[in-house]
């Protein structure tokens, strides 16, 4: 097997393919880097299957078949956002199935409100995970540093700008749960 991993040592190979971004247009050497990079760690990974797993369901992902992913790299960028209209062909050929509502809906992420909601609710389950008697005695984290981070999440507005900032207190929380299951 050591003879071998050099050729299966991911470090040499590139991710990117540079002869399929070259004379591409903008929007379809996004997506191909979006593809490469994102997708199976943070789209499929993070919001698709960690979630769907981790209560019981095996998902489908029908827009990523590869037929339908080889062929969208067929269409013209005017066709994939027509005027800045995101998901204009989906659109268009669902809107006799779906209420005007939805279809004229600006689109939106899903992101879990986190950790600074909960702890912005004042919530006495969570409260204790993060107390510093509990915190303490657990003796894996910092009780100042946790107070300092409660402190700053409960500021009235405070929020954190997902997917760029690490939701630390949500490790806690989670952590301090496994804990309680677990160990305790």
């Amino acid at each position: 097997m050591n003879n071998a991993y050099s050729e299966i040592n991911c470090l040499n190979h590139y991710v990117i393919d540079n002869a399929k971004v070259n004379n591409r247009d903008v929007l379809n050497k996004r997506a191909y880097i979006d593809y490469k990079i994102r997708l199976v760690d943070h789209l499929v990974s993070d919001h698709g299957d960690r979630m769907a797993l981790a209560n019981s369901v095996e998902a489908r992902y029908p827009f990523l078949d590869k037929d339908l992913i080889d062929f969208s790299t067929t269409l013209p960028s005017e066709l994939k956002l027509n005027d800045f209209t995101e998901k204009y062909i989906l659109k268009t050929m669902a809107k006799r199935f779906m209420p005007k509502q939805v279809f004229e809906r600006e689109k939106f992420h899903f992101i879990a409100p986190g950790s600074p909601y909960l702890i912005q609710k004042n919530i006495e389950y969570v409260n204790d995970l993060l107390s510093y008697d509990t915190i303490k005695r657990q003796g894996f984290f910092n009780p100042e540093e946790i107070d300092k981070l409660k402190n700053t999440y409960k500021q009235e507005g405070f929020t954190i700008n997902a997917p760029y900032e690490t939701d630390l207190l949500i490790t806690v929380i989670t952590f301090g749960i496994l804990l309680e299951q677990f160990v305790e």
